[in-house]
């Protein structure tokens, strides 16, 4: 049960840093990302402690959904934290600029949901209980709302080229042409672009 409640806390501290972004600017509301990050981290974890079974360990299973949850992993902190610029991204005052379109945001618009749900599947294949998968769902569902908030509202409001992103780029499934547009532009060394 903490883990929804922490979860769902988390995900809303996302909403008002988001909104305040572009509404108030209130200097407080914009440490909510960070925060809930902190607390969506607390609740993954919880996940695993809450959720451990012995019986039914099988460490083939528990090697293989391990190592697709931390490639997962991977990609989620990649797509996040380094497939964009971070400072202009979290920590500069919120102002017109354009959206980053190449490499994993070529692939769709929302590229770590779908690295965030593999993550939790790969976390209930780990722990092999509904549990586990409930709670991934859970959290998923709120990553979900979360985009479709960005995307209808917030992006297009920060993004001065977010409409002809819209156009171009799927919102959450990748496509043939979007695959290849981002294996093109996925970044080649020193930041340089292909």
């Amino acid at each position: 049960m903490w883990i929804t409640v922490i979860g769902s806390l988390g995900f809303l501290l996302y909403f008002a840093y988001d909104i305040n972004s572009i509404t108030k600017n209130n200097r407080l509301l914009q440490k909510g990302f960070f925060v809930g990050t902190v607390l969506v981290a607390l609740v993954t974890v919880g996940i695993f402690t809450e959720n451990r079974s012995v019986s039914d360990f099988n460490p083939i299973r528990v090697v293989g959904f391990g190592a697709a949850g931390l490639l997962m992993f991977a990609l989620l902190v990649y797509t996040l934290f380094f497939a964009l610029p971070f400072e202009a991204t979290y920590l500069e005052d919120n102002r017109k600029r354009l959206a980053y379109t190449q490499g994993v945001y070529a692939l769709c618009r929302h590229p770590g949901v779908l690295w965030y749900a593999g993550m939790y599947l790969c976390i209930a294949g780990v722990l092999w209980t509904k549990e586990a998968l409930l709670e991934g769902l859970f959290l998923t569902a709120w990553n979900i709302a979360y985009i479709v908030l960005q995307d209808f509202w917030i992006f297009p409001a920060t993004f001065e080229n977010y409409d002809e992103y819209k156009k171009t780029t799927p919102f959450l499934i990748p496509n043939r042409q979007s695959i290849r547009k981002g294996l093109e532009t996925l970044p080649l060394g020193k930041g340089e672009r292909k």
